[in-house]
This record gives structure tokens, sequence and C-alpha cells, in this order.
């Protein structure tokens, strides 16, 4: 049985950095991008599919000191 890779890990490693730092240079960015931007974004760089539901819970990680999975 192959081992499982959640979702946010899969991003990380295909970004090489932690996907809620690179999340939060996306929203802050000149143009504010919006989660669901940040979902195409991710996707198309890394193949990697999630919702902005998703992305919105691991963002508001990084403010809250947090880093469940």
């Amino acid at each position: 049985m192959q081992p499982t890779t959640t979702p946010r890990a899969a991003a990380s490693a295909a970004l090489g950095e932690d996907v809620r730092e690179w999340i939060e240079r996306q929203r802050n960015t000149p143009a504010k991008l919006s989660y669901r931007q940040i979902a195409d974004t991710l996707s198309a760089e890394t193949g990697v599919t999630v919702t902005r539901e998703a992305l919105r819970q691991w963002h508001s990680e990084i403010h809250a000191g947090t880093s469940a999975a």
C-alpha cells in the first residue's frame, strides 16, 4: 500500500516551500488575489487541486500560529 500524502503536503512539496507562506504572498500582492484565483494558480503551477476553503483554512493557520495538517 502506498503512503498517502495530504493535499497540503503535496502542494508544499511541489512548491518547494510551505504552502501557507506561498498563499500569504499571493494574498498580499498588489492584485490581492482571491482564494479561488490562488487555487487556480496552485493547480496550474503544481497540478495539486484544492478547494478555496482549504486554502482559506491553511492561510488562517499562519495568523493563528497553528500547524495542523
